[in-house]
């Protein structure tokens, strides 16, 4: 029985019996449990036993986070700061998306009484020139325009 992310279109990603299929572009079959997929993106199977880093070379940065269940709140934080839009754009980032049970350390109310400017301060925060020394990536992914990294805590900009 496939378990589908909540917040992400059946389309987008499905996890079936612990295989993560990030597919676009075709119709699949796994474990005998077919799926739709929408178009734009190659597949990309994760699977516990996979290496950490993963390529989607032609999605953007802001398409990767848009579609990892794990980074949800995080892409809700670059929607509405408006940073989202730039991450789609021409460049190359570098972003620290925090999984999302990471938030849960926050002392409530922080993210959800910040102003439209505090919040596009955070989520640029996210958004580095390297990998800063003491963050644990959880997990690597490169897109066309950068490399989202899936870290352990929340980068609070400073005060």
């Amino acid at each position: 029985m496939p378990v589908f992310a909540p917040h992400t279109p059946r389309s987008a990603l499905a996890v079936l019996s612990g295989t993560m299929i990030l597919s676009l572009g075709a119709w699949g079959v796994s474990d005998g449990i077919s799926f739709a997929a929408a178009a734009a993106v190659p597949a990309v199977v994760q699977t516990p036993a996979a290496a950490k880093v993963v390529e989607i070379s032609t999605s953007t940065v802001r398409d990767i986070i848009a579609l990892l269940p794990q980074t949800d709140r995080f892409d809700l934080l670059l929607y509405n700061s408006g940073v989202g839009k730039d991450l789609a754009g021409p460049g190359y980032y570098i972003v620290l998306a925090p999984q999302n049970n990471y938030f849960d350390y926050l002392a409530p109310g922080t993210i959800s009484h910040l102003t439209r400017q505090e919040a596009k301060e955070l989520a640029r925060n996210h958004v580095r020139e390297s990998l800063p020394e003491g963050v644990t990536v959880l997990k690597e992914y490169r897109g066309a325009n950068g490399v989202v990294y899936v870290i352990d805590t929340v980068l609070m900009p400073p005060q």
